[in-house]
């Protein structure tokens, strides 16, 4: 990617906080840039709650991201609990078929 196709996909990403269906397109220039992600997506996700939503995806398979939401968002190292909250050990789930 050369700077004329970075400086595009800059100018994609302000576009998209404008027109929020374009995240898609967004999310797979991206994914090109970082040289072949499988994919990507934009999501929020609440630290003290321990949820979050997937707001726009590219690439991936819905059903891991469902899983994600549903079982494993408390386990994610990055929603550690913030300053004056306290911090505990995330139990590890044992999965059974």
């Amino acid at each position: 990617m050369d700077v004329k196709d970075f400086s595009e996909l800059v100018a994609d990403v302000y576009d998209a906080a404008l027109d929020p269906p374009s995240w898609r397109k967004v999310l797979k220039g991206i994914c090109a840039f970082v040289r072949g992600g499988p994919a990507a997506s934009l999501f929020w996700q609440d630290a003290v709650r321990r949820t979050g939503k997937t707001c726009y995806a590219w690439g991936g398979d819905p059903d891991y991201d469902r899983l994600y939401w549903d079982r494993y968002v408390g386990l994610n190292p990055f929603t550690a609990a913030g300053p004056g909250l306290e911090r505990t050990r995330p139990e590890i789930p044992v999965i059974r078929p």
